[in-house]
């Protein structure tokens, strides 16, 4: 096993373990083969808190507190890290015991060191051939190194602060130095940077080709940041409450809790802030970092619009119309955009003289004097404040550095170096820690919450932001290639110009020249051009080819699942076959049942028909025959009552001159007797007794529920079926 498996080992166990049983770490066990790398460079040496604590950080990139470390003597002890010895005093008086450092027995790895093996050597893999196609020979032993600094780190700030100046500052390249390390020099700077750009890169691969890989990487990265916690705070508590805790925001943080640098920073933010909320913090910023997030999103919008912008918030400006939207709606009011977020107080930098003599404004600018890598002068004086007003806002108060949640006013920023810078600074009392990264604060959660929190899941979140940002091309990488571009002839220039709009391939470019502007030049972009190529393109085919051949294993195990069950499904098919014509051929013949039915029915009312025919016209026949009979007589009393008339005329006009109209009148009384009296006499009586003679047929004859299916008509003596009867009209 490597020298750098074995810290990693150790960190897959503790997160394992902290995994399964939360409170009950056995930290001290788990991180042996860090501690006893440690303790054998210094075997025989005085045990001193300070130097392991230095060789802690230097070494593994734990940044541990000298006086978190005494607080372990006594595992040290048991765990053979540490040795006591009783040192022969002088008569009369006390013996001395010595501590000093003791090379431990190997220690059996609790992981299957195989697995962590296996990653380290996949790195290996993938950091040799494009490290070869720039030139670079960097031994696996600092390869390892930059592995492992990262893992444990998970900021790539040399290749996200990639820069042409002097940079001061501790940066771990190998794992056996005995100092560290200073980047005075650009050249050390961008090996630095070209590892980060190489260790993010790889790390994306692993989350997109091998999630099986990237999460064993997550899950050492989960352990790094718990071992650094717990060797800070010793023993866990539980339930443990930030009520008396104000924690003052960042301006990059409160970026990412808006909504405006990558989902994955967004997801992990927001998360690790509700559960601070949910323990009872408050949250807070500065006024000067209200300003900064102003000149933050001002400067992403016009970036934006800008063919060289760059940057994880002009990135998602650009790929969601929504994030611009939002955040010129944060830029009008950043202050209601922060309440949204639960930052409900904006604190002034304390100016009394009380607070000023805590920290005097000398003291402040030598702060600012150690961020000397900053380029932007404005953001350096802004965190130098940050950290001197957390400071002083604690008004002398100090709390243990095992009780983070205690201390009156923490600083959360997301980068480490500034935290470094804090530490360094600030640490020479025993107090709580001006600043955290938030990464520690999630660990911290995990470790004194009773690990409700989901630490892994926030790790992940994390490692895939923070890897997306180191391998974003950076504005001069884009414009050199642009610059290359131009003078290429048209149909080459529009083949790679079409293929570099393209988000993944745009990645590649940093990946390839490990976001270097010095690797790209004249004489090699093309050959740049078609790696990316290659790697956009051509391997993104055969991810689609793997993919396919994956997707037809399934198809097979699935059809080979099926046959072994091939005879009882189709028996049950089969089955539910039978069923269902069972079922159709009983309402097919309960539907000729009913047919049979309606037709009976509709030919019982044909024969009633037909009888009421015939009964109507025998009564309209007698009708006819009385009706003569009637008239006959009435005919006769006419005539009678004429000869009456005209007898009478005559008998009263003898004496007059009128008797000739005395026979005229009578003649057309008869006439007109003979005409209407018969019609009214005899046809309405006879319609009457027809009506009366179709009501007794339908009575009689028991028809009286279908009456409503016939229509009668007296006048012709005719009785038909209802075209309105739906049986007739069906049938």
């Amino acid at each position: 096993m490597s020298r750098a498996s074995a810290p990693l080992v150790a960190f897959a166990y503790l997160a394992e373990t902290a995994r399964d049983s939360g409170h009950n770490l056995d930290l001290i066990s788990a991180l042996a083969p860090l501690l006893g790398v440690v303790s054998a460079a210094h075997d025989g040496e005085s045990f001193q808190a300070a130097l392991l604590a230095r060789e802690l950080r230097e070494r593994f990139g734990l940044r541990v507190n000298p006086y978190a470390v005494e607080q372990w003597i006594p595992q040290l002890k048991a765990a053979g890290i540490v040795k006591s010895t009783t040192l022969t005093a002088p008569k009369g008086q006390r013996s001395v015991q010595q501590l000093t450092f003791s090379r431990p027995a190997e220690a059996t790895d609790k992981v299957d060191e195989r697995n962590v093996e296996a990653v380290v050597n996949r790195f290996l893999d993938f950091a040799r051939p494009r490290l070869a196609k720039v030139g670079q020979d960097i031994p696996d032993s600092e390869l390892e190194a930059c592995f492992f600094r990262e893992i444990a780190d998970l900021d790539f700030l040399a290749a996200v602060f990639r820069t042409n100046k002097p940079v001061r500052g501790p940066r771990t390249l190998t794992l056996n130095s005995s100092t560290t390390p200073q980047f005075g020099t650009t050249d050390d700077l961008a090996t630095a940077a070209d590892l980060d750009v190489l260790c993010a890169a790889f790390f994306l691969h692993m989350a997109e080709e091998e999630v099986s890989t990237f999460n064993l990487i997550v899950q050492i990265a989960s352990g790094a940041v718990i071992s650094e916690v717990l060797f800070d705070v010793g023993n866990p508590q539980t339930n443990t409450s930030f009520d008396r805790q104000r924690i003052v925001l960042d301006g990059p943080i409160c970026i990412k809790a808006l909504g405006l640098n990558s989902k994955e920073d967004e997801e992990h933010t927001v998360e690790l802030l509700e559960s601070l909320t949910f323990r009872g913090a408050t949250l807070a910023v500065f006024e000067h970092t209200i300003d900064e997030i102003k000149s933050l999103l001002e400067a992403a919008l016009r970036g934006s619009q800008e063919p060289w912008g760059y940057g994880p918030t002009v990135r998602r400006i650009r790929s969601d119309r929504h994030a611009e939207v939002v955040a010129r709606a944060v830029l009008a009011d950043v202050e209601s955009a922060l309440r949204a977020l639960n930052v409900n107080l904006v604190l002034s930098n304390p100016t009394t003289s009380a607070a000023w003599a805590l920290l005097p404004q000398s003291q402040e600018e030598q702060i600012g004097a150690r961020l000397a890598w900053y380029e932007n002068p404005a953001s350096r004086d802004r965190d130098a404040a940050s950290l001197a007003a957390t400071y002083r806002l604690r008004g002398g108060l100090r709390s243990s550095p095992k009780q983070v949640h205690e201390a009156r006013y923490i600083f959360l920023t997301e980068n480490s170096r500034l935290v470094d810078v804090a530490y360094s600074f600030f640490s020479r009392d025993p107090d709580a820690p001006i600043a955290v990264t938030d990464r520690y604060l999630a660990g911290y959660l995990f470790v004194m919450c009773g690990g409700s929190d989901d630490i892994t899941g926030l790790l992940k979140k994390r490692v895939l932001a923070n890897c997306a940002n180191a391998v974003a091309p950076r504005t001069e990488l884009v414009q050199r290639m642009a610059q290359f571009l131009s003078g290429l002839d048209e149909s080459r220039r529009k083949k790679y110009a079409a293929m570099m709009t393209d988000g993944r391939a745009a990645r590649y470019l940093t990946e390839i020249t490990f976001g270097n502007v010095g690797y790209l030049q004249a004489d090699n972009f093309e050959d740049v051009l078609e790696d990316i190529y290659d790697e956009a393109f051509v391997e993104r085919s055969r991810a689609l080819a793997e993919q396919r051949a994956a997707l037809e294993q399934e198809r097979a195990a699935m059809l080979a699942a099926a046959s072994a069950d091939h005879d009882i499904h189709i028996a049950s098919v089969r089955e539910e076959r039978e069923k269902a014509v069972q079922e159709v051929e009983r309402q097919i013949e309960a539907l000729a049942r009913v047919q049979e039915d309606r037709q009976q029915a509709q030919t019982a009312l044909l024969l009633a028909q037909g009888q009421l025919n015939n009964a109507i016209k025998k009564a309209g026949r007698d009708a006819r025959e009385y009706g003569k009979l009637v008239a006959w007589g009435l005919y006769a009393t006419y005539v009678l009552a004429a000869v009456a008339l005209a007898w009478l005329g005559d008998f009263i006009s003898q004496s007059s001159g009128y008797r000739p109209l005395y026979y005229l009148g009578s003649g057309l009384l008869v006439l007109l007797a003979l005409h209407q009296m018969p019609q009214l006499l005899i046809e309405g009586p006879k319609l009457g007794f027809v009506r009366r003679r179709y009501k007794q047929l339908v009575v009689q004859r028991g028809l009286s529920d279908s009456a409503h299916k016939f229509r009668f008509d007296p006048a012709t003596g005719q009785v038909e079926l209802s075209s309105s009867d739906p049986e007739r009209a069906k049938a």
